[in-house]
């Protein structure tokens, strides 16, 4: 069965939730950055090989791109290329994407999912009193499923597209909330489904509204190599967007993935100071450096999130 979760699929491609009094929506598409990296791949020649430079590079290639790169030629909705950083703006611009990549890069790849599901049965419009107290622009979706997974106390809600797939949504525990998205995602669609307790019966959904748009920092990405062709080609651009909206119509996913690609011959990695680091000015003849810093992150300069045309 094909599900289209409302959560993350990559641990690894975000930091881990806040704590619950904290909690901020998120969203989370992977194929979009598997896409993008795999142009890479097709582009520098598919019998080479990765090289990575942080714990999360290794992970994203060993958890995440080797399985979902299988999937690319199943999800037609994403739309892929590599190019002159001239060609992916250009592209990027005629897709409605609001990412742009900065000139100096030798090519760049960008990969853009435009998801577009329809409820098989409509639903209603209506406003819902949420939790905190607030009354919030919603819908009521008559025809969603209601079922039980296998340990949890919270029922979940199954919207059927009319393209056949599923949208999962459930209400999290106070635990859950301060969990990694992916982590959720994963266990739950690992867990059985169970029959509805004796007595509990439920008639459709009813949720609020979803419109969200999020720069993501994929940053994490930057000096990845790949090998081919007798060279090394790194990402040294690396942007991400995402618009999510779900009502009682349905619901919309576009996430766009641009990536800056500068080519190099095969050579050592150089070495990188990407944690806290002590720098010193020493001079020949005297008893004591001149200066001394631990430089840590709050003294270092936050790379931009992503270039985003208004």
């Amino acid at each position: 069965m094909k599900v289209v979760t409302l959560l993350a699929l990559c641990a690894t491609l975000f930091a881990t939730a806040a704590t619950a009094d904290e909690v901020k929506s998120k969203a989370v598409c992977a194929y979009p950055v598997v896409g993008a990296v795999y142009e890479i791949q097709k582009t520098e020649g598919t019998d080479g090989t990765f090289s990575v430079n942080n714990p999360q590079q290794r992970e994203f290639l060993e958890r995440v791109y080797r399985m979902c790169v299988k999937d690319l030629a199943k999800l037609p909705e994403q739309l892929a290329k590599a190019g002159s950083i001239e060609e992916i703006n250009q592209f990027l611009e005629k897709h409605g994407s609001p990412l742009r990549l900065q000139p100096g890069s030798d090519y760049g790849t960008a990969a853009l999912l435009r998801l577009k599901l329809e409820w098989q049965h409509p639903g209603t419009k209506c406003q819902i009193r949420a939790a905190d107290g607030q009354m919030y622009e919603g819908a009521f979706v008559e025809k969603a499923q209601v079922i039980r997974l296998e340990g949890r106390e919270q029922p979940v809600a199954v919207i059927t597209a009319t393209n056949g797939d599923k949208v999962m949504a459930t209400v999290l525990t106070t635990e859950e909330l301060t969990a990694n998205p992916l982590g959720l995602a994963i266990r739950f669609n690992g867990l059985k489904t169970e029959p509805l307790r004796e007595k509990e019966a439920y008639q459709g959904v009813h949720f609020p509204k979803v419109s969200l748009a999020q720069d993501i920092n994929i940053n994490w990405l930057l000096g990845l190599g790949y090998t081919g062709k007798g060279r090394t080609a790194r990402i040294d651009q690396a942007l991400h967007f995402i618009q999510f909206q779900m009502d009682e119509l349905g619901a919309e996913v576009k996430a766009d993935v641009a990536l800056g690609v500068s080519r190099g011959m095969r050579g050592p990695d150089p070495l990188r100071l990407d944690r806290p680091f002590l720098v010193w000015i020493q001079r020949e003849g005297l008893h004591a450096p001149v200066c001394a810093v631990l430089a840590a992150p709050d003294s270092w300069t936050a790379a931009p999130v992503a270039t985003v045309q208004q």
